[in-house]
C-alpha cells in the first residue's frame, strides 16, 4: 500500500505545483522580481477563509478579482506577506482567481466545492488503521475523534477493483471554530496515513417531472445473439424490487449499502407514491436491450432519495468486490448533485482502467453547477455522462383522405401521400388504408429525424413478400423471416412486431425525400396502422448543459415497471435515459474479449446519431442509436 500511497500522492503533487508554477508565470505584464504572489488552497467550500501568500510582502496594496467580480473586506496580515479573503456564494467549481499588485498580476485557480456539508468530512485511510490510531491523528488537528471505520472493500474478497476501495473510510465533524474547510482538507490530505478527504456531500436522484410528450425508446434488439450474457450491469440506486417478474432470471441478491436489509425498492416521489427508482432503473437496463445481463441491485440512496456520497462510494467499492471488470462490469449511477467527491473520481477512473463502463446520469437542473459524478466524465475516458432526448410525433390523419385515394393528397403538417392502383383496391377508413394491388408514395415536408410505418397484414398470409422503396434502395420483405431476425440496410429498420408475422414496424431514418411501399403482383391487402414522422430533439424540462456530456438516450415518458411490478409511461429525466446506455455498453462489452471500457466508449459517442436542433451542452455527442453500433447483420 505504500507504493500505491506515495504515487497517487506524488500525482497529487506534481499537479500542485504546476498550478503554483502556473500562478506565477501567467501574468498581464511580467512581475517585479521583488513581487509574488500565491494562493494557499486548492479546494473551499462557501464562507471559507482562504490565504493568499505574498512573502515579499504588498499585501495591504493587493486586490483579489474572484471569478471576474473584486472582493471587499480582506484581511491583511501585521507583517504584510499574506492576505485572506472569504468564498463567496454564486460560484461552483474552478474559479478564476487574478491577485492583482499595482500593474502587476497573477492567476490562480480554486476550486469551490458545492452542495457539501461543511460541517462533515469523510476520509479514506489504510485497511489496518486501528481506530485508536486515527483518532490520535484527528486530535492533532483538533478534531473530535471518529466513532467507527467502515471497511470499503468485504474482508476476504478478490483485489477486482480500484485500489482506494481497499481502505476503510470514517466520517469526522469540522471543528465548529476552524476558519476553512479547506485548509482542514490540505492538512489531512498531507499526512501519511489518510488516502483521500472530502467534504461530506448529499446527492440525489436524476429525476425530473414528467413532461407531457409521448416517447418510445425504439431500442428493439437488433442482433438477437448479442444481449449482454456475461456481463453484469450494476444499479447503485433505490433498490430494486422483486417483484418484477420478468427480471427473475436476471436479477442478483441485492447489496444494501446502507444497512436495513432492504431487498426492495421503497423509494417515495413527492407526493407520497411508491413510484421506485432503481426497480425502474434496472428495467430499462435489463430488458428489451441487455435481457442476457446480469442486473447487481445495490441500495445506495434511501427511500427519499437522498444518496450520501459516502454511500456511493462504498457502494462502487462493493460492486467491484463482487464483479471483476475484467468479466464484464457496468456501473450505472442514475444519481449525482453539485459537488465532487475526489475519492470516488478516483475509485471511477481506476475501474475504468480495469475494463468497467459507467455510466452516469448528466443532471436535470438547468440552473445548477456540473453534476458529479458524471461531470468528471471528461478526466475519465471509461465514464459516459449522459443526458436525454425527447421523442415526438405527427401521425398522417388518413380521415382527411378521399375514399379515391388515387392520386396526390396533401396531408397539413405531414407531408404528400401519392397512390398508384393499377389494380385490386383500395379501401380509406379513419385510421387505417388498405391497400390491394396498388402502391403508395410518402413525401415528408418536415425536417424531422425518421419515419415510422406500421403495417398490417391478414394472419393467414403473413408470409407473402412486398417491397419497400427509399430513393434508390428496394427491399423485397419476407414477413416470415422477420421474427427475431430484423432486416437493416441503408437506413431502413423492418422488424416483426410479434410472432405470428402479421404486424411489421419499419424505422426509416434519416429522413429521405420519399417512401414507396407496393405490394406487387398479390392481391392481398395490407393494412398501413400508422405514419409517424418522429422527431428526436433535447428533452424539455431544463436539463443541465456542459461540456462534460458525453450523448444522450430517450428520457421523457418512458415506460418502465415500478417496485409493485406494474407498468408505468411517465418515467423521465437523464436517470432513464442512463441504464440505456448501460445496457448498450452491455452488448459492446459481451463482444469483447478484452473488456476496454476506454474503447466502448469511444465507439458509443462516435456512432451517435444526430439531434434535431442539438445543442451539444445537453446531448453532446448525439444519441444512442443501435443501428450506427450494429450496421448489419452479420
Amino acid at each position: 500500500m505504500l507504493g500505491f500511497k506515495s504515487i497517487r500522492w506524488l500525482g497529487l503533487a506534481v499537479i500542485t505545483l504546476l498550478a503554483l508554477s502556473a500562478c506565477r508565470q501567467t501574468t498581464v505584464e511580467e512581475p517585479a522580481a521583488d513581487w509574488t504572489a500565491q494562493l494557499t488552497l486548492e479546494r473551499a467550500v462557501v464562507g471559507d477563509l482562504v490565504t493568499v501568500l505574498t512573502p515579499e510582502g504588498g499585501a495591504a496594496a493587493t486586490a483579489v478579482e474572484f471569478g471576474g467580480s473584486q472582493l471587499a473586506d480582506l484581511l491583511v496580515a501585521e507583517d504584510d506577506l499574506s492576505l485572506k479573503f472569504t468564498v463567496p456564494a454564486g460560484r461552483t467549481g474552478p474559479v478564476p482567481v487574478r491577485l492583482l499588485h499595482g500593474d502587476e498580476a497573477v492567476l490562480g485557480q480554486l476550486t469551490v466545492v458545492a452542495g457539501a456539508d461543511a460541517e462533515e468530512l469523510l476520509l479514506v485511510v489504510p485497511p489496518d488503521m486501528p481506530l485508536a490510531e486515527l483518532n490520535e491523528l484527528l486530535d492533532d488537528h483538533g478534531i473530535a475523534p471518529a466513532n467507527s471505520l467502515r471497511q470499503l472493500h468485504p474482508a476476504g474478497a478478490p483485489v477486482a477493483g480500484a485500489s482506494t476501495c481497499l481502505g476503510q473510510l470514517a466520517l469526522i465533524t469540522v471543528p465548529a471554530d476552524h476558519p476553512s474547510v479547506g485548509e482542514l482538507l490540505a492538512e489531512l490530505e498531507a499526512e501519511d496515513q489518510v488516502w483521500g478527504a472530502d467534504p461530506k456531500s448529499e446527492w440525489g436522484l436524476s429525476a425530473a417531472t414528467p413532461t407531457d410528450l409521448a416517447a418510445g425508446a425504439g431500442l428493439r434488439q437488433l442482433r438477437p445473439e448479442l444481449d449482454g450474457s456475461g456481463v453484469t450491469i450494476a444499479v447503485l440506486d433505490t433498490g430494486v424490487s422483486s417483484a418484477v417478474t420478468d427480471l427473475a432470471g436476471q436479477l442478483l441478491p441485492q447489496i444494501d449499502i446502507l444497512g436495513e436489509a432492504e431487498t426492495g425498492d421503497p423509494y417515495v416521489n413527492a407526493d407520497g407514491l411508491p413510484v421506485g427508482h432503481g426497480t425502474a432503473v434496472a428495467s430499462l437496463a435489463g430488458l428489451g436491450l441487455a435481457t442476457g445481463a446480469s442486473i447487481l441491485p445495490i441500495r445506495v440512496c434511501d427511500e427519499t432519495g437522498r444518496c450520501l456520497a459516502s454511500d456511493v462510494l462504498h457502494g462502487v467499492c462493493a460492486a467491484l468486490a463482487q464483479v471483476d471488470p475484467q468479466d464484464g462490469l457496468v456501473l450505472n449511477l442514475s444519481l449525482g448533485g453539485d459537488s465532487e467527491v475526489r475519492l470516488l473520481s478516483l475509485v471511477l477512473q481506476e475501474a475504468a482502467a480495469r475494463g468497467a463502463v459507467i455510466t452516469a446520469a448528466a443532471g436535470n437542473d438547468a440552473a445548477a453547477p456540473p453534476h458529479w459524478p458524471a461531470a468528471g466524465s471528461s478526466g475519465n475516458p471509461g465514464l459516459l455522462a449522459v443526458g436525454a432526448v425527447a421523442v415526438s410525433g405527427v401521425a398522417a390523419d388518413f380521415g382527411q383522405l378521399p375514399t379515391e385515394l388515387n392520386g396526390s393528397h396533401e396531408l397539413p403538417g405531414f407531408g404528400t401521400l401519392i397512390a398508384a392502383i393499377s389494380g385490386g383496391y383500395v379501401d380509406v377508413a379513419a385510421d387505417a388504408i388498405t391497400l390491394g394491388q396498388a402502391s403508395l408514395t410518402i413525401e415528408p415536408e418536415s425536417e424531422a429525424s425518421a419515419l415510422r410505418v406500421e403495417v398490417d397484414l391478414p394472419p393467414t398470409v403473413g408470409t407473402v413478400p412486398f417491397t419497400v422503396s427509399v430513393g434508390e434502395v428496394s427491399m423485397e420483405v419476407d414477413p416470415a423471416s422477420l421474427y427475431g431476425a430484423p432486416v437493416l440496410q441503408d437506413g431502413i429498420l423492418i422488424q416483426a412486431l410479434d410472432s405470428s408475422f402479421s404486424s411489421l414496424e419499419m424505422l426509416i431514418d434519416p429522413l429521405p425525400e420519399r417512401v414507396t411501399i407496393a405490394t406487387g403482383g398479390t392481391t392481398i391487402p395490407l393494412t398501413l396502422n400508422a405514419l409517424e414522422l418522429l422527431t428526436v430533439s433535447p428533452a424539455p424540462g431544463g436539463y443541465t448543459a456542459g461540456d462534460y456530456v458525453s450523448m444522450a438516450a430517450v428520457g421523457a415518458n418512458l415506460t418502465a415497471y415500478d417496485p409493485g411490478g406494474m407498468l408505468r409511461d411517465d418515467y423521465s429525466g437523464t436517470s432513464f435515459a442512463t441504464p440505456q446506455l448501460a445496457a448498450a455498453a452491455a452488448l459492446l462489452l459481451q463482444e469483447q474479449p478484452d473488456k476496454d471500457a476506454w474503447a466502448v466508449v469511444a465507439r458509443l459517442v462516435a456512432d451517435a446519431a444526430g439531434v434535431v436542433g442539438g445543442d451539444p451542452a445537453l446531448t453532446g455527442a448525439g444519441r444512442l442509436d443501435l443501428r450506427s453500433l450494429y450496421p448489419a447483420t452479420p
